[in-house]
């Protein structure tokens, strides 16, 4: 596994859930972020906040990469497809790296539960999309 293509495939799989959060982003408006509405006609112009967000997802898909190559990937899970060691690489990563700090941030700003609920959605879909995609080059490249 080369590690150049799993810092390509963990930046899609960020940029992935970007694109999945923009779909998803008019049914979770009510968490008080800005966006798209329901029902809108017109397409927001982007804010600088919403590049450097989308930045944070594709660098953090890329750290997810070179995790992914550090560990092998759960190479000596060889009895699953490829997709369940990916789903569980990412799960390990939402729970090991994005749950303790959004908690401690939610903790520390005093955030409403249900923006906690929101922002741990998102990062928990960039890791599985990180890590699934890195789990398919792993599987394809071999």
């Amino acid at each position: 596994m080369p590690i150049e293509l799993l810092l390509l495939y963990g930046a899609m799989g960020g940029l992935a859930s970007v694109l999945v959060a923009a779909l998803l982003r008019p049914w979770l408006s009510a968490v008080g972020r800005t966006g798209v509405t329901p029902g809108a006609t017109h397409l927001p112009i982007p804010s600088w906040r919403d590049v450097l967000e989308a930045g944070t997802h594709v660098f953090a898909g890329g750290g997810i990469g070179v995790l992914y190559w550090l560990s092998w990937g759960f190479a000596a899970i060889v009895t699953v497809p490829w997709w369940v060691r990916g789903l569980a690489f990412g799960l390990a990563c939402s729970v090991t790296i994005t749950l303790p700090l959004l908690l401690a941030v939610a903790l520390r700003a005093k955030m409403q539960p249900r923006m906690l609920a929101a922002l741990l959605l998102e990062w928990f879909y960039t890791c599985s999309l990180a890590a699934l995609a890195c789990a398919w080059s792993a599987e394809t490249a071999g």
